[in-house]
């Protein structure tokens, strides 16, 4: 039985979202089961605005102790900070910065891990927030690039992966993804946790995970709590919807080219849009936004396929400013 866990929590540029983030953290802290005991380590990774200061100011008025560490500047590195702090073997729930947690998001993904001994990795599903004010730019871009973190039906599994989800609950669930999201998610404790080699081009961090937690431990080994909701910063510009699966596509050559022993997966992570659904079940706004979604992936695979050659992971990785939950 659980009865201790940590969380851990890299920053990098969220001054804007980090006091708001740990505001939804605090009250979710409190509802959960008073038979659970934790630890919050927060840890930023080469900041160039003022995240640091902001937190040393939260740390004073935050319910809950507050772990300060630093790393340099990656969430990988953020992560293997955090992990190298922890000196037990309970389960870790690592948190994006900038994401809002529900007051029972994290009583769920500890219930689960509880009661489900094959599973290793269990994350929430991020939905989108809808900023209250948009341009009328951001009104077309919203629910074309959002759609997947509103609607998570609209899109299946394109192959079998029925084996992944020995304890599915339903229809979509069978035929849901098999790898996990990385805006918040519990590992069953630190040594599960596996990082890329070192000198290693490969930047994210659930992908990499995933994929080696799969081929380690195929069966039932990643779940997906739909019902267990965090809500994220939406994407607003296709430019910014572009760059992300830039680099989510370059890091998985990365990944494939070091990690050959991983293709065999390459086919079972592959996705497509669910248009049973979306004809039958979403609103005429969204089934429009499907259509534009679905031009938009075209467009998005055949350009990266172009421009391939010439993409820098590592400009596309960084940023100074952070996009806030008012769109900001």
């Amino acid at each position: 039985m659980i009865k201790n866990f940590h969380i851990g929590i890299a920053v990098y540029n969220e001054a804007k979202n980090i006091r708001n983030s740990l505001i939804y953290l605090e009250n979710s802290l409190k509802n959960i089961d008073r038979k659970y005991k934790f630890d919050l380590i927060i840890c930023p990774n080469g900041c160039t605005d003022n995240s640091e200061e902001v937190l040393d100011e939260i740390k004073k008025e935050f319910t809950f102790p507050i772990k300060l560490i630093s790393s340099k500047k990656g969430k990988l590195f953020a992560h293997k900070k955090i992990l190298g702090s922890i000196d037990d073997k309970n389960p870790v729930i690592f948190m994006d910065a900038d994401i809002l947690v529900p007051a029972k998001t994290i009583n769920d993904l500890l219930e689960y891990l509880d009661k489900n001994h094959n599973v290793y990795i269990i994350s929430a599903y991020p939905y989108a927030v809808k900023p209250k004010r948009l341009t009328f730019y951001q009104k077309i871009t919203y629910p074309i690039l959002n759609i997947k973190r509103i609607y998570p039906m609209i899109e299946v599994s394109k192959y079998n992966i029925t084996k992944f989800h020995i304890d599915a609950t339903n229809e979509f669930e069978r035929k849901s993804r098999i790898y996990f999201h990385g805006r918040c998610f519990i590992v069953r404790n630190k040594e599960v946790y596996a990082f890329p080699k070192e000198r290693s081009k490969i930047r994210g961090d659930d992908t990499f995970l995933s994929l080696k937690i799969l081929n380690e431990r195929p069966k039932g080994s990643i779940k997906v709590l739909y019902n267990s909701p965090v809500y994220s910063v939406p994407l607003l510009s296709v430019k910014k919807y572009l760059n992300t699966w830039y680099r989510i596509r370059k890091d998985l050559d990365h990944i494939y080219t070091e990690y050959p022993e991983f293709l065999h997966l390459k086919k079972k992570t592959k996705m497509k849009l669910n248009w049973n659904y979306i004809i039958s079940s979403l609103p005429f706004e969204y089934k429009l936004s499907a259509v534009g979604f679905y031009f938009l992936r075209i467009y998005e695979s055949v350009s990266y396929f172009v421009l391939k050659p010439w993409i820098n992971l590592e400009n596309i990785w960084k940023y100074d400013r952070k996009e806030s939950f008012e769109g900001e």
